[in-house]
């Protein structure tokens, strides 16, 4: 059945709602616990090594978030932008206005992709022996999830985490940045939402050394972007045959990391560590609260994104072309 226009504003405005109340929720929380997270390793109720994860490790992240920014629009204005004048189908997008909007996203596609492309291997070489690291993303270690809160508030710190944070905080960081001063779009509001959720959600873990958890929650979403943006920018080219068969990948490798392992690992590990909080610890569980609200968040933005995923999905098979997928977040 054909979806009337009234009815797509009407979904659109529920989706922007939902979005927006969980967006209230979250900034008032992450307030409140954001000033005791930085001054954790303070706390007199325990003995702090030196080697406890402090606010001040995540300053890098700053130079990063400046270079990626100048990186990204230099870029995307001299190189970017100009391949994608040459790759991009002349014939379906013959429209001066639409067409500088393909090769605009087209330029933001790529880097985003060279980006993935670097970081998820990265990540992967970096902890694949660690003994927290399931088999599911490639640990060759004890494999045992329950490591994740090994020693846990007091867990001692790694210099392959400090820099792998750093690297990934910057990132998101200018994403965020570029989100905001970007010109809205239909999906702005759950786009925001996940920006939100990444910064807090990595800040937050650091700060009260849940940074292992952090690593594989960064590890998933990574390997999934790797084939997203390629998709994303491929498809518009005249040969959409790569640009299609990495979609059908997608949707196959999206249901298995963000649907399945990340609530069977992720979430599920995440429920059992407040049995690891020390009751002495202040905003126990508001703090814990707010971790959890942030990862539900994430699945429900995954849910509703897959969804989107299979529409288009349907759309490839069914013989009608390959369908615009810029709708998914970016």
């Amino acid at each position: 059945m054909t979806q009337r226009p009234n009815e797509i504003i009407k979904s659109k405005n529920i989706k922007d709602k939902l979005s927006i109340v969980q967006i209230i929720i979250l900034i008032p929380l992450a307030i409140i616990c954001f000033p005791t997270s930085l001054t954790r390793y303070q706390t007199k109720n325990l003995i702090i090594p030196s080697n406890f994860p402090k606010a001040s490790d995540l300053f890098p992240s700053l130079f990063i978030l400046i270079f990626l920014s100048l990186f990204r629009y230099f870029l995307t204005k001299d190189v970017l932008n100009q391949l994608g004048e040459w790759c991009i189908d002349r014939k379906k997008w013959n429209n001066k206005k639409v067409r500088k909007e393909r090769v605009k996203r087209f330029g933001h596609c790529v880097f985003k992709n060279i980006y993935f492309f670097i970081t998820a291997p990265l990540g992967i070489c970096l902890f694949k022996n660690e003994d927290w690291v399931p088999a599911v993303l490639f640990g060759n270690g004890k494999q045992d999830i329950s490591l994740l809160w090994e020693d846990f508030p007091l867990t001692p710190q790694t210099n392959s985490i400090i820099i792998f944070y750093n690297w990934e905080l910057g990132y998101h960081l200018q994403s965020l940045l570029f989100h905001l001063l970007s010109t809205p779009r239909n999906d702005f509001f759950e786009t925001l939402l996940h920006h939100l959720c990444s910064v807090f959600l990595m800040t937050f873990s650091y700060t009260n050394n849940c940074a292992r958890i952090g690593v594989l929650v960064l590890i998933l979403h990574d390997i999934v972007d790797v084939f997203m943006y390629f998709s994303k920018w491929a498809i518009d080219l005249e040969n959409i045959i790569p640009g299609s068969l990495c979609f059908i990948f997608l949707t196959f490798v999206y249901a298995l990391f963000r649907l399945y392992v990340f609530p069977m690992y992720i979430i599920r590990a995440g429920l059992i560590a407040i049995n690891y909080v020390p009751d002495t610890i202040k905003y126990k569980y508001l703090t814990y609260g707010l971790f959890m609200l942030m990862l539900f968040s994430l699945l429900a933005l995954h849910i509703y994104w897959f969804y989107l995923i299979i529409q288009m999905l349907i759309h490839l098979i069914s013989g009608k072309g390959a369908r615009d997928i810029h709708s998914i977040v970016e």
